[in-house]
């Protein structure tokens, strides 16, 4: 896909580098609050998942450059998905379910941010992330 690879490291980013979205409910809106309080989310978890970011890069970079490497992982994405129905053709595979959590957090996100705007810069993902959505989740997913 991406020549660097950034989509999940993107992801990460935000969830727990970001200080406006640092408690992960954007994220994770129906999680206990307690997940988020005190100890657990914040004293334990975040600064190991900071000190990896910042270790293989990703936690180093500016705002600028993650919106950057978003918009090019989703032209890559856009590109390979072209015009099939799934990313590996016609029938369904498990990268499709990693594909799908994906996309569908940039493009339901209620952030404003760049990278969610990359998603929805490409009409071939939209439409795959509501075929998707149709076709396990129905009515029930919007």
């Amino acid at each position: 896909m991406g020549h660097e690879n950034y989509g999940g490291r993107i992801l990460v980013f935000f969830r727990y580098l970001v200080p406006a979205l640092g408690d992960g409910r954007i994220f994770y809106p129906y999680a206990p609050r307690i997940l988020w309080q005190g100890n657990m989310g914040r004293s334990k978890v975040r600064p190991k998942v900071v000190k990896i970011l910042k270790g293989q890069g990703t936690g180093l970079l500016t705002d600028d450059e993650i919106a950057q490497k978003a918009q090019t992982e989703m032209q890559a994405l856009s590109n390979f998905l072209g015009t099939k129905k799934f990313f590996m053709g016609d029938r369904l595979s498990s990268i499709d379910a990693t594909m799908y959590s994906f996309l569908v957090g940039g493009i339901n996100s209620k952030w404003t941010h760049p990278a969610c705007q990359a998603v929805k810069d490409h009409q071939n993902l939209l439409e795959y992330t509501e075929r998707m959505r149709a076709e396990f989740w129905g009515s029930c997913g919007k």
